[in-house]
């Protein structure tokens, strides 16, 4: 019997560190999308780009989080390349960056999510786990963006959903589904 997997997706740092810290309001959010992700066997990637953004924000002192040892940070870092594949920098990497620079106008920290997906191009990667919709946008033509907060009242996909199914009055399920697929992938650059 031949197994047919999911594309691959490609894991920001903001899903990585949700997953980590149970008290999190996205918690379930982050845990449930990797686990569907390694359900349906989509290959999960990420980059030594996004182990160094982990190990910068648990390790960044902050009073009222309760922060992880470094003995657990670093445990972390060993599961997550064990877990996930690696996308390796190089000078594809680069020259994908150089390309995205002079495409899309891009400057100061967003270098930082621009090298992101230069590392998911350079690797034939194209859908990014994220709960930071928003700072991805420029990318929409280049990349898909798979919002992490589907569940999250108040979220853009609800705020979207409860817009097409309020302003759309046919009752017709089907035409509702398609309806919101296609109203998603114009507003956020999403496809179902």
């Amino acid at each position: 019997m031949t197994t047919i997997s999911a594309d691959p997706v490609f894991i920001d740092t903001n899903v990585l560190i949700y997953a980590s810290i149970s008290t999190s309001p996205y918690y379930s959010i982050a845990i449930d999308h990797l686990r569907y992700f390694e359900n349906v066997r989509a290959d999960q990637w990420i980059s030594r780009q996004i182990l160094r953004e982990y190990l910068a924000v648990q390790t960044r002192p902050i009073p009222s989080k309760n922060m992880l040892s470094v003995k657990e940070i670093t445990a972390d870092i060993f599961s997550f390349q064990s877990r996930f594949l690696i996308a390796e920098h190089g000078p594809l990497v680069t020259d994908q960056l150089l390309k995205l620079i002079g495409s899309i106008p891009i400057g100061g920290k967003q270098i930082h999510d621009a090298n992101l997906v230069a590392t998911m191009l350079a690797h034939g990667l194209r859908r990014l786990l994220t709960h930071n919709v928003i700072d991805f946008q420029r990318f929409a033509g280049t990349i898909d963006v798979i919002p992490d907060d589907l569940k999250r009242p108040g979220s853009c996909i609800q705020r979207v959903l409860s817009q097409t199914l309020c302003q759309d009055p046919r009752n017709s399920r089907k035409h509702d589904l398609m309806y919101l697929r296609v109203r998603l992938h114009r507003v956020l650059r999403i496809r179902l």
